[in-house]
């Protein structure tokens, strides 16, 4: 199972500073409650192209990398978790499937 060991709201791998970088962390925090609110609403099992496609499908036309990015940092902050499946996404690849994290 994929879990992240912290929580971030924007990766810099770019090394990007001052306003673009202002301006990055402020499209991931977006992005991350997109997906949060796309899980409320359809509270099952998905996966990053499900939710993908439900987002854009809303008109919320982040990347894909961007809705993985939100629901890696939703993992780390406690909110989605593993399911421990697979299912085929968009580009016939594996891809790990989410769920909202059961409430202990």
């Amino acid at each position: 199972m994929h879990t992240p060991t912290r929580a971030q709201i924007y990766f810099n791998t770019t090394r990007i500073s001052g306003e673009p970088l202002k301006i990055a962390h402020q499209q991931a925090l977006k992005s991350r409650e997109v997906v949060k609110l796309i899980f409320q609403k359809f509270p099952i099992e998905m996966t990053s192209a499900d939710v993908y496609n439900i987002g854009v499908d809303s008109g919320y036309k982040f990347p894909i990398t961007s809705y993985r990015r939100a629901i890696t940092g939703l993992v780390g902050d406690g909110y989605l978790e593993d399911t421990g499946k697979l299912k085929i996404g968009n580009y016939g690849v594996s891809n790990i499937v989410w769920k909202l994290k059961s409430k202990p």
